[in-house]
């Protein structure tokens, strides 16, 4: 959690991915962060993350409560075989709320 917003202030090149689905996105999410939702995530090649994520050296996926960022972190750990660093946001976005207090619960 502290490491993600040490990285978003300071400025350093991360990817937050949201894997909640796309209405929940809508609701609220981290800026800046993509979304794409758990199951089109598992259903990607690793031709296709190595396409998407090639430019990225850490990952921070998450979603509400964080049992499908662990899903998503799995993966994506299993898919890329170590071309970037892949972090779950334990707790979700539950969790980022109690460090940014004015971040929207649902």
């Amino acid at each position: 959690m502290k490491m993600l917003m040490v990285h978003l202030l300071g400025g350093c090149k991360v990817l937050v991915v949201d894997v909640r689905p796309s209405v929940e996105y809508g609701i609220c999410h981290i800026n800046p962060s993509v979304n794409l939702p758990l199951p089109q995530l598992l259903h990607m090649s690793s031709e296709t993350l190595s396409d998407t994520f090639q430019d990225c050296a850490k990952i921070f996926v998450v979603c509400r409560r964080g049992n499908d960022s662990q899903l998503g972190v799995q993966f994506l750990r299993g898919k890329m075989c170590g071309m970037a660093s892949v972090r779950d946001l334990r707790g979700g976005l539950l969790a980022w709320s109690k460090f940014t207090p004015e971040f929207p619960q649902y």
